[in-house]
């Protein structure tokens, strides 16, 4: 009901229970729970009354609707609205984990909207007080809210995360992805790279490859920073990295299968965590939207069959990664190959904006080039060679995601080698053809022609002046010529 503090004239509302039909001991309960509850997204609680027959609850008043006529009158909230509501409840239960209390009834008819976007949350009628490490063992709240879980009887584990497989509806996300990267690979070739080879003054050659490591750049490093946190996220793959450190005499047995998704005899190895697929699935896509971008970007057809080498590169390991249940392995070869290419490209853009120093910035790209080649190599041995042939369920079954035959393992090991082995003949090849050029420009700048180091003879001309190649006398006649003396 609706009241109003006279000295104030604050308004106010009271919840009013009556003690025949509720235990004394829930309505205290409530009290208590809601009195030590102050926050912003919480409705007030100011005092209660007592009587012999019931307890009133004063509160706040907040004028506005409950969340439940909003939806009943619109149909449903816009993004923005839903964001803004989802924010402001996120920091009340928050508020409320804190400090051990589980609400219990948190549904749309106990959410408050009021004026200027205020939202709040309030009946604490189930609210329950817990102890540290304690857990909800009784069912509480609304029926028709509560969770599958819950009425399954399902015992709660807050261990428990939620998995994912690849299916054939990956294809269609896929495809909604590729529209998006299209999007965001048209915004960073208009608002960024654009506005910067306009002050550059590229010739064509140079503009295109400008683009293409200007837009590799922006995605190899949005890569890395992705990858780097889903390592980061799970702790398997960092306890990996630590045994990768001893001799291979030591290495641990175990090293290959913490690199895989999981053991290959086991459920997990069709699962996927949410950040993991989600990775996997914007990689895809931005390398398919690499293929139709070659006409959009109007490349030249020089450029066409390298770039179509290194685009079906990528999405052959990747997919390879993905489909073969290798995610935790893919992950890791990705951050080293993305890291190189990454130095690689931003080589390359500051030698088309300054062509000083050139030799400097490709050679330490070069460095680390090598070094990652043989990092890739010795992960991908351990992790399939060694690592995989120690499982002890190898049986081909795709049902289960088992592809862990010797075949298979010696196909994916061939794979990775040939695509290493391919892409450091081709570097070998590269420096070489630079180092020669390199010391032929040297050369020819320290071969100075001979008669540049000779002094200029003096050119001695007749008294007069020349005209039309005939010297002429100072009174405008010519000289008398010299007689020749017949041998």
């Amino acid at each position: 009901m609706l009241a109003k503090h006279l000295p104030t004239y604050t308004q106010v509302a009271v919840k009013a229970l009556q003690k025949a039909h509720n235990i004394v001991a829930d309505i205290s309960s409530e009290v208590t729970i809601h009195k030590s509850s102050q926050h912003c997204n919480i409705i007030q609680f100011f005092h209660s009354i007592n009587t012999l027959n019931s307890t009133s609850l004063v509160m706040e008043y907040l004028e506005g609707k409950d969340l439940e006529m909003v939806i009943t009158e619109v149909g449903c909230l816009k993004e923005e609205k839903a964001r803004s509501i989802f924010s402001h409840l996120s920091s009340a239960v928050h508020f409320l984990n804190q400090r051990r209390i589980a609400h219990c009834d948190i549904k749309i008819e106990n959410i408050l909207l009021g004026e200027r976007g205020k939202v709040k949350l309030y009946d604490f009628w189930f609210a329950t007080q817990l102890v540290e490490g304690q857990m909800l063992q009784d069912l509480w709240g609304s029926l028709p809210y509560w969770a599958p879980e819950i009425l399954a009887r399902k015992p709660y584990d807050d261990n428990e995360t939620v998995h994912y497989h690849y299916g054939p509806k990956d294809l269609v996300t896929i495809l909604f992805y590729i529209f998006i990267t299209i999007i965001l690979h048209a915004v960073v070739q208009e608002y960024i790279l654009d506005k910067i080879s306009k002050r550059l003054h590229l010739s064509k050659v140079k503009h295109s490859k400008f683009n293409e490591s200007g837009q590799l750049v922006v995605f190899h490093l949005s890569s890395v920073v992705w990858c780097l946190y889903v390592v980061v996220t799970n702790s398997k793959i960092l306890n990996t990295a630590f045994h990768m450190g001893h001799s291979p005499k030591s290495v641990d047995p175990h090293i290959g299968q913490m690199l895989v998704m999981c053991p290959w005899h086991l459920l997990d190895a069709l699962l996927f965590h949410f950040q993991v697929k989600f990775f996997y699935l914007c990689q895809l896509a931005y390398w398919l939207h690499s293929l139709p971008e070659l006409y959009f970007q109007k490349v030249r057809k020089e450029e066409i069959p390298r770039q179509l080498q290194y685009i079906s590169l990528y999405l052959l390991h990747i997919a390879g990664a993905y489909l073969l249940n290798l995610s935790r392995l893919g992950l890791i070869l990705l951050l080293l190959q993305y890291s190189t290419e990454f130095l690689f490209h931003m080589a390359r853009l500051f030698y088309f904006a300054d062509e000083n120093n050139e030799r400097l910035r490709f050679n330490a790209w070069a460095a680390v080039f090598g070094v990652t080649r043989l990092f890739i190599l010795t992960l991908a041995v351990l992790a399939i060679g060694f690592g995989l042939a120690r499982v002890e369920n190898q049986v081909f079954d795709p049902e289960k995601g088992n592809f862990n035959t010797l075949p298979c393992r010696l196909g994916m090991l061939l794979l990775v080698c040939v695509a290493q082995a391919w892409l450091m003949w081709r570097f070998i090849h590269s420096q070489l053809r630079h180092w020669r050029e390199y010391w032929k420009e040297q050369s020819a700048k320290r071969r100075v022609p001979a008669a540049s180091r000779l002094p200029a003879r003096p050119i001695k001309r007749e008294p007069g002046y020349h005209e039309n190649g005939v010297v002429k006398a100072e009174n405008g006649t010519s000289p008398r010529t010299k007689k020749l003396k017949s041998p």
